[in-house]
Formats: C-alpha cells, sequence, structure tokens
C-alpha cells in the first residue's frame, strides 16, 4: 500500500507508514487492485516488502511486510476458486510475452491465480500505466492514519456494489494486520456499535462522496476537519474519490468476488434488508 504522516489533528503525534489497498507501494508486480508495476518503473524505484495493492502487494498499511499468501497452518493461505466467476463484459485478455509470463508466474505465487481486473486492463497497458502512475503517487500520501482509510475505501466501494474490492479489500486488512472486528462490520456500519464516532464520521463521508449526486453536507465536513486537520482531509477526500475510479471500473467491468477473503476468520458481515 512509505512515507510518515501525523494521525489528527491536536497534538496526537502518532505517525503512519502509508500504504493504499490499490496502489500502495511497490514490488515485483504489485498489484494494486487493478494495475500492475511494469519492469521500467521497477528499476526506478526502490522494491519494498510484500503485502498490499491493485491486483498484488506492495507494503503494509502499518508498514510491515507481510506475504499476500499469508502463513497459515499447512503453508501460504490463498484465495479459493471463484464463488461467483465474474461476467467479463471486457473479454479476458490473453497475457502473453516475457512480462505476461512473469506476471502470471508471480501472481499465481503469491495468491494462486490471477486476479480478474489483470485481464481486463492487459488490453490497454498505456491505460494500465498511466492508472499505476495514480496509485503509486497515492502510496506516498501519510497524513490520514491508514485505518480510517480503510474503512473508507470498504465503505465507497461497497456503496458502488464492487464485490470484487470488497472481498480482496478484507483480504488486504487481513493480512496487513488491520482490526477485523471492525473491517468486517463496514457494509452494515450503521447498525454496527463497534465504531467510534469519528469512524461513522468517516465511514457516512466516503458514502456520501460516493453518492450519485453527492450527498456531504457542511456538518459532516466541518466535523472531519476539527477531528483531523486539513492535511488529512485532503487525503481521505481523494482517497474516496480514487476508490471511486478503481471500484466504478471494475464493477462496469462486471468482475465479482474471487474469493480472497476467503482466508479470514469470519466472513464479510451483510447489511441488514428491509423487512
Amino acid at each position: 500500500m512509505p512515507g510518515r504522516g501525523v494521525a489528527h489533528r491536536g497534538g496526537d503525534s502518532r505517525t503512519y507508514g502509508r500504504v493504499s489497498a490499490f496502489g500502495r507501494g511497490e514490488a515485483h508486480l504489485w498489484a494494486l487492485r487493478g494495475v500492475v508495476l511494469l519492469p521500467s518503473v521497477r528499476a526506478a524505484h526502490p522494491v519494498r516488502p510484500p503485502s498490499g495493492g491493485i491486483f498484488a502487494g506492495a507494503v503494509t498499511l502499518s508498514g510491515r511486510a507481510v506475504s499476500y499468501g499469508q502463513e497459515g497452518p499447512t503453508g501460504p493461505r490463498i484465495a479459493k476458486e471463484n464463488p461467483m466467476p465474474s461476467r467479463f463484459r471486457i473479454p479476458k485478455a490473453r497475457i502473453t510475452g516475457l512480462y505476461g509470463a512473469v506476471l502470471t508466474f508471480a501472481v499465481k505465487r503469491m495468491w494462486g491465480k490471477i486476479p480478474d481486473n489483470a485481464y481486463v486492463l492487459w488490453h490497454n497497458r498505456r491505460v494500465m500505466n498511466g492508472a499505476l502512475g495514480i496509485e503509486r503517487n497515492a502510496a506516498k500520501w501519510n497524513q490520514l492514519d491508514p485505518q480510517l482509510g480503510s474503512y473508507a475505501e470498504m465503505a465507497s466501494a461497497g456503496s458502488i456494489g464492487c464485490s470484487w474490492c470488497l472481498d480482496f479489500g478484507y483480504f488486504l486488512a487481513h493480512n496487513e494486520g488491520l482490526d477485523l472486528t471492525k473491517v468486517r462490520e463496514v457494509p452494515r456500519w450503521r447498525e454496527s456499535d463497534v465504531f467510534t464516532p469519528l469512524e461513522r464520521d468517516v465511514l457516512e463521508y466516503a458514502e456520501a462522496m460516493t453518492a450519485t449526486p453527492p450527498t456531504v453536507t457542511d456538518e459532516l465536513s466541518a466535523r472531519l476537519l476539527d477531528a483531523l486537520g486539513a492535511p488529512a482531509m485532503v487525503e481521505l477526500t481523494q482517497l474516496v474519490a480514487l476508490e471511486n475510479m478503481r471500484s466504478r471500473f471494475n464493477a462496469a467491468a462486471g468482475l465479482e468476488s474471487q474469493g480472497y477473503s476467503d482466508v479470514c476468520e469470519l466472513p464479510l458481515a451483510a447489511p441488514a434488508t428491509a423487512a
């Protein structure tokens, strides 16, 4: 998913290594939920340990290295086969060539299979590289508590209905050592009592930004600005906007959950349905 940044305004001196659930980090084929780091880019930037990114891993939100194949009792834990196969409104591309072979080998070794968005983005390497450039810049953001950023991203993905993003986001949170008791509750945060007032404001802000048209209120913005400070507020806002780009691409392309979060002890909570 690293620079260091201050958590909140008002004397809190905690700092964070910043890595995004999509583009936070670099390494052999950091697959930031949909973008691969090409060899030419890798050569120009130092490699970071694995864990978190667009279709692959990088560095954890907490700054510590964790393998995407997180060790289990019998070895690395990898994703299972698709519980509901992606519809691929944009046909799957054949990942070919030397770089394609390297990508396929590395990704399968980390997760057991290739993320579906890799097949889609492979059609247009220029678009893929452009998206990666955005993700690489986002990986340097460091003013917002990564846990709050993770909540915001997942809330936005849930609002859009990107099951692939929720699945992979929960998987990343698991491998990055975040509080899964809270992370799994994001899809039903309004009915849950595990979140603090600040966390609930962040979740509400992410959903309000994602609505069409956006429904962000002056009151909500003022509370967050007071709690986070302007730099972190800017980062939160841009992070949600970036998640909208990712989730809307994946949802429009017909990509479904691939079972990455099956490694987690508990499944993602589902929102309560209206009676």
